[in-house]
């Protein structure tokens, strides 16, 4: 016995009692996403002190990938990030150490993202200046509490990015 019947425009046979089952190929579906609520904060910051012992750079970027994907043929679906980024890099040598890429949320004009390292946690909150001699730059506040055991004093800093 054979039935019929349309997926989506496209034509579907099914057999029964013959043990065959065949799908066509099907389009992948997209989407779009929201614009960023702060677009001034995308894109990569330098310290403006370049002898700074704390963040060098940082990046922050804008993921929007609202669809899942999906493999035809296994039917097995992957996860996809969606939203805000921040990647900081500390001053590390030879090399800036980089922290990762890290999911941030956005709530009053400010980005917020806490990081969990071996041996402390930070919690980084930036936002762009609106007034003043720094007008433009990324401030950022970021706190560090050890979770090593070590003793040392956990801190809060700030600093300042330019593009």
């Amino acid at each position: 016995m054979k039935l019929g019947f349309l997926i989506n425009g496209f034509a579907v046979g099914l057999l029964l009692n013959l043990g065959s089952f065949t799908l066509p190929n099907i389009p992948t579906a997209e989407a779009l996403c929201a614009a960023p609520q702060a677009p001034n904060l995308l894109g990569n910051w330098r310290n403006v002190d370049a002898n700074t012992r704390g963040i060098r750079r940082i990046n922050i970027k804008y993921l929007c990938e609202d669809v899942r994907r999906c493999d035809a043929e296994t039917g097995q679906c992957s996860p996809v990030r969606v939203g805000y980024y921040i990647q900081p890099f500390g001053a590390c040598s030879p090399r800036d150490c980089d922290w990762g890429d890290n999911p941030a949320t956005f709530a009053s004009g400010s980005l917020t993202a806490n990081i969990n390292q071996s041996f402390a946690r930070r919690n980084l909150r930036a936002r762009i200046i609106s007034s003043g001699s720094r007008r433009g730059q990324l401030m950022l506040t970021w706190r560090t509490e050890f979770t090593d055991g070590s003793g040392r004093s956990n801190y809060t800093r700030v600093e300042y990015f330019v593009k």
